[in-house]
């Protein structure tokens, strides 16, 4: 504070100065309004106003009244947004000391100040989806969040979109609110979300869009370093997301990759500690991964047209962004993980419906749901394994459980209740039936990769070169994937002071490997793929989950016999094959992770109740 008055005070004494100049009169006009340029522009950027708050103040000729209306709204945007910050804050002062090094971008790396360089970045147009709001009110109190965490001198073109059946005064609270917003535009759409996304990139004034769902929730300067990484028109760049619950009372940590698995499915994976190291090596702030963080990207507008935007069709949706992902990197693109950008996303603390115990769901996010009734996600998925998978990976795609999702199960808030679900009204006459949606779209992508020259069913190449943790399923695997809470903040790690590539790379003379198995949010701590296999839960072949002696877990090499190896895994339950009456359990999180033991798990502040990314039917991975 002290330094922002003594440059008042400097900025007032040159201003006296200069008018007691006994200069030409002109030039001492030039010198004053430039002095007063520069206390003005001084005085915003204390203020920190948005771009919305500009054109609020230039639509109302900067009247007495409408600043201090205005500056009050400012204080106000600034307090909503304070509760992103005390989260981010949470993570930095929360991180035992282990965890730091992990997180070394959060620490060392990212206090570089590419905010300083922001008048050399580009210009971008923010497209935000306000898909599933039904109530005006949380629209625009998350829009109002997201608007005071842009930066003016890279923000310049705006667009929103809205679902078009929603009631008259819902649409109205909207329109009010971005009326102010003269570099916003809003429109309302029909469709999914990726509809929503199609249609607003239409009219991009700028060559780059950075695509955001409004159920984000920003940090401050969360979008310089994401464009700060954006020097090659075919890369799309995702900032890192943190999920955390809608009570603020915890938020994951670390670093997450987006894979995509056999389901066909995005999941997040813990980053290999080699990419890590790499990276400091080279001193780089990304990482490469597989799929985009559909919640929020950037990508030039050439290569979203060149990539034929999102794949949609009226009848068939649930994996618009695993196609459009695989394009990309299929294609010359390349998807990469800002590490100095961070975003949340408010998830659910508690669920109960079967729709968010599915193990195809990492979390749920109701800005992607569809409706119940006239959509297909299986057909989605069969048009993405006959575009993309090879003979190998096929048949693991082929032994996956349905997908086939029904709403009608889920406990919705009113915002997202039965009644509001839209449901298609088409005339069949002129619509195709699903199965001619999936073959239309096979086709329809087929000749676009034709075209491009680009290459497909290299599936198992992409997992060889871009998710080496991920290998194969072991034989009759039932389940697969990392052993994650049923909200999806949490999985098993491996709390331990050897390296990351231990983990991952374990050697072959090793009995055990050091460290004790844990529930974290930290995902640089993350282990897996397990594959559950007759009773065992086996990681890259040879290491099980195994219970000590004193009640906690381990990984040891798998031996043939051992029952402390063997597990019942039941109604998301996992309980040792010798005994019906404790599980495995961990208290409740109070920072980054807690042990995993044996226990009833009966105490307030246990969990234990966890699921994989994926399911397979029974005997069939051969």
């Amino acid at each position: 504070m002290g330094d922002n008055s003594l440059k008042w005070v400097t900025l007032f004494r040159l201003i006296v100065h200069v008018s007691k100049m006994k200069r030409k009169s002109w030039l001492k006009c030039i010198v004053l309004g430039s002095l007063t340029c520069i206390s003005l522009t001084f005085a915003l950027h204390m203020m920190k106003i948005s771009p919305l708050d500009i054109s609020m103040l230039a639509r109302d000729n900067w009247s007495a009244n409408t600043w201090t209306t205005r500056k009050s709204i400012l204080s106000e945007i600034q307090s909503e947004s304070s509760d992103v910050r005390d989260g981010f804050n949470f993570s930095q002062n929360f991180l035992p000391a282990g965890d730091k090094e992990d997180n070394f971008y959060m620490t060392s790396m990212c206090t570089q100040d590419v905010t300083s360089n922001s008048a050399q970045l580009p210009k971008v147009t923010i497209i935000y989806s306000l898909h599933e709001f039904r109530a005006s009110q949380q629209a625009t109190e998350f829009l109002r969040q997201n608007l005071a965490a842009l930066p003016v001198d890279v923000t310049d073109d705006i667009i929103v979109t809205a679902d078009p059946d929603q009631p008259l005064a819902e649409k109205e609270g909207v329109e009010d609110f971005l009326d102010g917003c003269s570099i916003c535009r809003l429109f309302f759409v029909d469709g999914t979300i990726y509809d929503h996304r199609n249609f607003a990139s239409r009219f991009a004034r700028n060559d780059i869009l950075v695509f955001v769902d409004a159920r984000i929730l920003p940090t401050k300067d969360w979008l310089q370093p994401l464009l700060f990484n954006f020097n090659d028109t075919k890369r799309i760049v995702c900032p890192t997301l943190h999920t955390r619950y809608e009570d603020g009372s915890a938020n994951s940590f670390g670093v997450a990759l987006n894979e995509i698995t056999w389901s066909l499915n995005v999941i997040r994976a813990g980053l290999d500690g080699k990419l890590l190291e790499t990276a400091r090596e080279y001193n780089q702030t990304f990482v490469a991964q597989t799929a985009i963080t559909k919640e929020v990207f950037a990508i030039s507008k050439e290569f979203f047209r060149e990539l034929g935007q999102f794949d949609t069709r009226a009848n068939i949706s649930g994996g618009e962004d695993v196609m459009f992902s695989l394009k990309a990197i299929n294609c010359g693109g390349r998807v990469v993980l800002a590490l100095c950008s961070t975003v949340y996303l408010n998830i659910q603390r508690e669920t109960v419906a079967e729709f968010s115990l599915s193990p195809f769901l990492d979390f749920r996010n109701p800005s992607f749901d569809t409706p119940s009734a006239g959509y297909s996600n299986e057909l989605y998925s069969q048009a993405l394994a006959k575009i993309w998978l090879d003979i190998f990976t096929k048949k693991y795609h082929t032994c996956v459980i349905s997908k086939g999702i029904d709403l009608t199960v889920v406990n919705r808030s009113p915002v997202q209740s039965p009644s509001n679900i839209r449901y298609l009204n088409r005339d069949s006459s002129l619509v195709l039936t699903p199965n001619g949606q999936r073959l239309r779209l096979e086709a329809d992508v087929n000749k676009r990769m034709g075209i491009l020259q680009c290459e497909t069913k290299n599936f198992r190449y992409l997992i060889i070169r871009h998710q080496p943790r991920m290998v194969a399923p072991t034989k009759y695997a039932r389940f697969y994937g990392y052993i994650r809470t049923l909200d999806g903040m949490s999985s098993v790690g491996l709390l331990t002071n050897e390296s990351l590539d231990v983990v991952a790379n374990p050697s072959p003379a090793m009995t055990v490997i050091p460290g004790n198995l844990v529930l974290t949010r930290n995902a640089s701590m993350w282990v897996g793929p397990f594959s559950y296999t007759n009773g065992a839960f086996i990681y890259h072949h040879s290491w099980c989950l195994t219970l000590t002696p004193d009640n906690l877990f381990a990984l040891k090499k798998c031996v043939a016999g051992t029952g402390a190896q063997l597990f019942s895994f039941a109604n998301h339950v996992i309980r040792p094959q010798a005994e019906a009456e404790r599980c495995a359990c961990a208290k409740e999180l109070l920072h980054t992770s807690g042990q995993l033991f044996l226990s009833r798990c009966a105490e307030s502040g246990d969990v234990g109740r966890f699921k994989l990314d994926v399911e397979f039917k029974e005997k069939c991975i051969k």
